[in-house]
């Protein structure tokens, strides 16, 4: 995916590990692409079957996974730079990081 010339989702939908979204570019082009991810836990909290959420922030693709019972959700993955860090995080970046999020449980005593 081309941030740069990346304007608005369309459609998403995520089934089989495989997150399909289609896109229109500033050119007005419709464009749709697969990712292929590692398998999503179920929620942490209900049981629940959890999915990737694409959405767009200030005109930049992000991401979130949330479970389709409860709602729950990870924080939002963005695309572009860090402002602390200046590391630049592509969409697969984001991908990667917010399913490694939710897939993360602590452990408590």
């Amino acid at each position: 995916m081309n941030r740069n010339n990346f304007f608005a989702f369309i459609s998403s939908k995520d089934e089989n590990d495989i997150l399909t979204v289609k896109y229109e570019t500033k050119n007005k082009e419709t464009v749709t692409e697969q990712f292929k991810h590692k398998k999503l836990h179920a929620c942490p909290f209900c049981g629940g079957k959890a999915r990737l959420i694409p959405l767009s922030s200030y005109g930049s693709p992000c991401v979130k996974v949330q479970c389709e019972h409860c709602r729950s959700c990870t924080v939002i993955a963005v695309t572009g730079q860090d402002m602390i860090t200046k590391k630049f995080h592509d969409w697969l970046d984001v991908l990667s990081d917010v399913i490694k999020r939710w897939n993360t449980r602590t452990h408590t005593a």
